[in-house]
Formats: C-alpha cells, structure tokens, sequence
C-alpha cells in the first residue's frame, strides 16, 4: 500500500497549522516533520505538540526528517529518538554524512559503519528504525554502495528512503530504486533535474514507473518542496502524486 503525503521542509515559512491544512484540504495523509524547523531536536514538548495536532488532524506521522549526518554531527543521537517518540513516531530519517562514496577512504568507512551500529542501537532502545536520504553527495548516491553498507552494518533497524538523483539519468534511477528496494521504507517524490525544478505533470512517466517498483510494499510517497516554493502550488502536485497509486 502506498500512503499520500508531504516533507515539512517544503514549507519553512508556514507554520504547523498551515500545512497541515493545506495536506487535509488536498487529500494528503501523512507526513514527514522535519527537525530543523517545525519539530526541533531536543523540544520534546514542541514535539509532542505538533504529533498531537497532525493525528488531530487525522494525518499520521510517516517519519522525523532528522539532520544527523554520520561522520559529523555533534549532537547525541539519543535526542533525535527522544524527539521521535515524543512526535509518535518509528522512523528517524538520518543522512550519510557529507561526502560522496567516491570520496570516502576505507578508515573513514569503518568509522562510519561503527557510528551507524551505535545509533542503530540507540535507535533500537526507543523502538526506531533508521533510515539514510538517498542523497547526492553522501554514502548513498552510489546503490551498490550504499546496499554494501547497509549490509555491513548488519541491523535490522538500519533501512532507505528513496529519490530520484537529479544529476543521473531516468535509466540509473530506475535501476537504483530496483537494487535498494528491499531496504525502503519511504519515497520523497518531486521531478527535478541538475538546473531546474520542474512541476510533477512533467514527470508522470518517469514516476509511473518508479511507484511500480514499490507498488507491492508498504510506503509512505511524500513530495518534497514544490517547483516554486510556494504553499499555494501543493495542491496542483498533490493531484499529480494521487494519479500513480
């Protein structure tokens, strides 16, 4: 089954109250809240607020848009769970660092890999599963890479979102979500390539086949920012993303 919803952080400058609106009135029911700005790390009691009104609202929480980056974040993992549990709920999206696969040594690998296993074990303490951005310019914008990885982390909390990578082909992208399938847990959803933002209606085909690939599991699809930035277009992409499953 395929839920229909929306990344917080496509709307930085609305409030809480705002999108969840907009995601009723378009039909949207669940939701990624990110921690930078609509449910920050470590206010647990912001949190619990914003978990409230989304099930208020009768949208479910898909996923905390966490901005740990193995390799490189200071701040305790345990705060992300914290934050998590207080929203409601078992997903924490976390990015694999800051650096292409190309550029990762194999010591920077295994200090990576050892990191991972302790969150994954924080994250298993407080009922979480984990789950990398497919991102360019991070452990995972290679598949092959980020599947070996996964694998030699060896959790069983540690899974994948998956995005089309807008500096590779359609080809390439389709071979990805096929190779990572099995360790995705949710989809963001836009249509962009290395320049431009273009409006969902422009990559129905591309997407069409890209649902395909997951149409037998259960997953969140959430679009991820609008072509222009704008609350006012969700509901011209909402309808496109209501067409492919």
């Amino acid at each position: 089954m395929i839920q229909k919803g929306l990344v917080s952080i496509s709307f930085r400058g609305n409030t809480v109250e705002e999108i969840l609106d907009a995601c009723v009135k378009t039909g949207l029911t669940v939701i990624e809240w990110g921690s930078d700005v609509h449910a920050p790390v470590g206010d647990l009691a912001r949190a619990k607020e914003v978990g409230e009104k989304t099930r208020a609202a009768g949208l479910s929480c898909a996923a905390y848009g966490a901005y740990y980056k193995i390799g490189c974040d200071m701040t305790d993992f345990e705060d992300y769970a914290k934050t998590a549990r207080a929203l409601g709920t078992d997903v924490i999206r976390i990015w694999g660092g800051w650096h292409g696969s190309a550029e990762i040594t194999p010591e920077a690998r295994e200090k990576l890999i050892a990191e991972t296993k302790d969150i994954c074990r924080i994250g298993r303490e407080y009922g979480m599963t984990l789950a990398f951005e497919c991102h360019h310019g991070t452990i995972t914008d290679d598949p092959d890479y980020a599947l070996a990885f996964l694998r030699d982390v060896g959790a069983d909390n540690l899974k994948m979102y998956w995005q089309p990578n807008q500096f590779k082909t359609f080809e390439a992208n389709l071979a990805a979500a096929k190779i990572l399938k099995p360790y995705v847990v949710n989809v963001h959803v836009f249509h962009w390539d290395a320049e431009n933002r273009y409006s969902m209606a422009e990559g129905v085909s591309d997407w069409q086949q890209y649902t395909e690939v997951f149409s037998d599991g259960d997953h969140a699809f959430m679009l991820e920012f609008m072509p222009d930035n704008q609350i006012a277009t969700l509901p011209r992409e909402a309808a496109v993303l209501h067409t492919l499953a």
